[in-house]
């Protein structure tokens, strides 16, 4: 027997497989100007073994851009999934939007990290 992926999963997939080019390309030098974001990355770098590091916009959105859906999430619901499922919060950090060259941020960015306890 066979699972079956979620359709919106396997739609996500395609999506972004045809949209990677022109993303990395777009966002070739996105953390040049982002300290913040570099030290977080950093320090998800130095971490090991059964760790989750997520980072989203904030927000109850859903945009469409590219033939790609976009959930914006609330850090609060997203954390309490992570702990419903048994992981242990390690993290919960969210900064303002900023303005970096060629890009403005229209929300909040947040990043979390859990666990297995």
């Amino acid at each position: 027997m066979f699972l079956r992926e979620p359709e919106h999963l396997t739609e996500t997939r395609a999506a972004w497989d045809a949209f990677a080019g022109r993303y990395a390309e777009r966002f070739r030098d996105e953390f040049a100007a982002k300290v913040w974001d570099r030290a977080l990355l950093s320090g998800w770098a130095e971490l090991a073994g059964g760790v989750v590091a997520l980072a989203f916009q904030v927000g109850d959105e859903t945009l469409v851009r590219e033939n790609i859906t976009f959930r914006r999430r609330r850090p609060e619901h997203v954390a309490g999934l992570l702990t419903a499922a048994g992981l242990t919060m390690v993290l919960t950090s969210v900064r303002e939007p900023s303005v970096h060259p060629g890009l403005t941020e229209a929300v909040p960015q947040a990043y979390l990290v859990a666990r297995r306890p």
